[in-house]
């Protein structure tokens, strides 16, 4: 890990910018920490990515396609990935997975007819797929 020599409130880092809690303290989002792109002030980078590193963040998931400054995050001991974020953007944006996962989500465990009985326009195809792709995902598990 990178050893840093810094004093006063700097030594604390900065909050990368446009940073938004999704889960308070445990999950949030934000442009990629410490920039990525080739012009981004280094000072910053280091800046953010102490932040991180002091606020017990374990993993950066990247949604942007790049890998500029990706190797910042292993100088200071921070795991990354990019391709994972692509995936869970292309299951999540589909139409009516959100639907599916919010009704189990406050309905509790249903059968299959009680999921289309309960998600109004959906037809049974729809909802066999999506619910096959999110048992594929590991999103919910399926009771025979």
């Amino acid at each position: 890990m990178r050893q840093l020599n810094m004093r006063g409130k700097w030594a604390e880092g900065i909050q990368p910018r446009n940073l938004i809690w999704i889960v308070t303290d445990r999950l949030a989002v934000c442009e990629r920490p410490g920039g990525y792109g080739p012009q981004h002030r280094k000072v910053r980078r280091v800046e953010e990515l102490i932040w991180i590193r002091r606020n017990d963040f374990k993993r950066v998931i990247s949604i942007i396609p790049a890998n500029h400054n990706l190797h910042n995050y292993e100088e200071f001991d921070i795991s990354w990935e990019v391709d994972s974020a692509v995936d869970a953007f292309s299951v999540f944006s589909s139409r009516w997975t959100t639907e599916i996962l919010a009704t189990l989500y406050i309905a509790g465990d249903r059968r299959f007819n009680e999921m289309r009985s309960l998600l109004r326009g959906i037809s049974s195809r729809t909802l066999s797929d999506k619910l096959t792709t999110c048992v594929d995902y590991g999103l919910v598990e399926r009771l025979v």
